[in-house]
């Protein structure tokens, strides 16, 4: 506790004895010097409970920042989902553990009661990978503004293809999925889910 300074007293004392002239002068100086302690106090439970306020806020803001930092983690693995959206005439980018993926739509066309669409993948890397497996969500696009949420999932369907065949390193390769059913607004707006099925590298030549 802090020290009451001798001026203060001396002015609250004076004060004291022209208040209370008739009082003995001992009972009027510890009047006072109680009455400045008690006052000196209340300005430090005063002082403590506003520290304590800002110790509470502080730690408020240090959750927030770990919280957002959580989000930060989670939209940052939300990056390696493997899928992509894909509109026509546009590319998307998947990114798998191995490599970012491109992926462009090459041609759609109706196909039953639904659509054929040729998926050009992209592998800029230096490995071929043997095999891939699709993963394709189609339905009404998740941004309509003039559908409800129940209306829109409940068009989302998905389908799973797979192709075993070599996906060259720096190349496209062409690949088909039939989305059946599907209305043509259904698939202005597609995602593609992508995992490889083997990687093939080269061994070295053998050293003379």
């Amino acid at each position: 506790m802090g020290t009451v300074e001798p001026a203060k007293i001396g002015i609250a004392i004076a004060v004291a004895i022209l208040v209370s002239a008739c009082e003995p002068l001992e009972k009027v100086i510890s009047r006072a010097v109680d009455k400045q302690l008690s006052e000196r106090g209340n300005d430090l439970e005063k002082r403590v409970d506003k520290l304590e306020l800002e110790n509470i806020e502080l730690k408020n803001k240090i959750s927030s920042l770990e919280f957002g930092q959580q989000i930060n983690r989670i939209e940052i693995s939300s990056l390696e989902t493997r899928k992509a959206t894909l509109t026509e005439g546009g590319y998307g980018l998947a990114r798998t553990p191995q490599t970012p993926v491109f992926i462009t739509i090459a041609k759609i066309e109706p196909y039953l009661d639904g659509y054929r669409v040729a998926l050009n993948i992209g592998n800029p890397s230096s490995i071929t990978f043997k095999g891939i497996d699709l993963e394709v969500e189609w339905g009404l696009p998740w941004q309509s503004k003039d559908r409800k949420y129940a209306e829109i999932a409940q068009s989302r369907k998905t389908k799973k293809f797979s192709f075993p065949r070599d996906f060259l390193p720096a190349a496209y390769t062409q690949v088909e999925v039939a989305l059946t059913p599907a209305r043509a607004e259904e698939v202005k707006a597609i995602e593609v889910g992508i995992e490889w099925n083997t990687i093939s590298l080269r061994l070295p030549a053998p050293q003379k």
